[in-house]
């Protein structure tokens, strides 16, 4: 994300216009009427006056809050990821039960998959309504090898499409009731909903809920000098749907977020899904389900196992980036407004300066010419 991108120049092209416009019309009346010295004062406290209204009110007040999701945002991090599956049926010392012989020679006992690598989360604006202030957002969890991440004998990808409320102050999804993506900008409340949306994989996939979190703010603190807030999550044996598969949930979701803009440096997600022994040979050895006797097995036995575990956690270069970044946002937020306001109360000064006086002295000579 370029976070100049992010400030909505409409607004600031107004107050321009509206700077420009004002003083036109009061140096017309003035000329009209003959009123030289006077027009320069005026224009002088007219300066001095909307220097500080800009500077107090409408660029903090106005500009930061009426910020969007430009066109090209982009949000990239570097996450270490690490995953498991179980890539078998659910084992007898697990479920604490026997499978029957005639049932277990349909299985091939096969090692879970394990990994470690470091990947990407990116998330990016794939179109932007301006005149609504929504946008699709493209959700993606990349590999090593910068492809989609896929998960559950490799058939799902985490990637997901949803529609939100364009504005860094809100955030809402538009076409789910599923609460915020994200923790908005300059928060007013410690607990915040934010929703686990999915489409199923494919952009043009129906949103669905699939877990309502509650963020909530457990601490705040300072990074390279920057003050940040930790938010956090924690659900245990939740039940859930995800591409069109029926889990139980266990997660953690931590953020440490910028309050300012709502700008994520660092992310910690660990999370556990279990499924019934039935899903397991469903997605392993679907051909046993034609067997009658592990049919009738399952319709009186279905225990339920673990079935994958997911963590992602962000990198400290990543964080670092970051942070860079949240730097060069403020740096904008405090020095653009004193780059744009002292030379207009400069120029002000100067003009009351230089004509309140000579207006008065303009005066009492045309009562002396008279």
């Amino acid at each position: 994300m370029v976070p100049l991108s992010a400030l909505p120049w409409n607004t600031i092209g107004i107050v321009a216009g509206l700077s420009l416009l004002i003083p036109s019309i009061v140096s017309i009346i003035c000329i009209k009427r003959h009123r030289f010295e006077e027009l320069g004062w005026i224009l002088g406290f007219f300066l001095i006056i909307l220097s500080i209204i800009t500077y107090v009110f409408i660029i903090p007040m106005t500009v930061v809050d009426e910020a969007t999701l430009p066109a090209d945002y982009i949000w990239e991090d570097t996450g270490e990821i690490y995953y498991w599956e179980k890539n078998s049926v659910i084992a007898p010392h697990e479920s604490h039960i026997q499978l029957p012989p005639r049932i277990a020679e349909y299985f091939t006992r096969r090692e879970p998959i394990e990994i470690t690598f470091f990947g990407k989360e990116v998330i990016t604006v794939s179109a932007l309504d301006h005149k609504r202030q929504q946008a699709v957002i493209q959700d993606v969890l990349l590999d090593e090898n910068n492809e989609i991440f896929t998960v559950i004998n490799n058939k799902e990808p985490v990637a997901e499409w949803y529609t939100v409320e364009a504005q860094l102050t809100n955030l809402k999804y538009v076409h789910i009731n599923a609460g915020y993506m994200g923790i908005p900008a300059q928060p007013t409340s410690s607990e915040y909903p934010v929703g686990w949306v999915e489409s199923g994989g494919s952009p043009d996939g129906e949103e669905q809920l699939v877990l309502l979190r509650t963020m909530k703010k457990i601490r705040s603190g300072t990074i390279a000098g920057k003050q940040f807030a930790v938010w956090e999550s924690t659900v245990y044996n939740q039940p859930i749907s995800w591409h069109g598969g029926s889990y139980i949930c266990d997660e953690t979701l931590r953020l440490v977020v910028d309050p300012q803009t709502g700008y994520i440096i660092h992310v910690y997600r660990n999370l556990v899904l279990s499924a019934h022994l039935s899903q397991f040979i469903e997605l392993y050895y679907p051909s046993a389900l034609e067997s009658r006797f592990v049919t009738r097995f399952l319709g009186w036995n279905d225990p339920i196992g673990e079935a994958a575990i997911l963590r992602y956690e962000t990198t400290p270069e990543s964080q670092a980036r970051h942070i860079d970044i949240i730097k060069g946002f403020e740096g904008q937020l405090n020095y653009f407004p004193i780059l744009i306001c002292v030379p207009i109360i400069v120029i002000g000064i100067l003009l009351v300066w230089r004509y309140s006086g000579r207006s008065y002295y303009w005066r009492k000579y045309k009562e002396f010419e008279r």
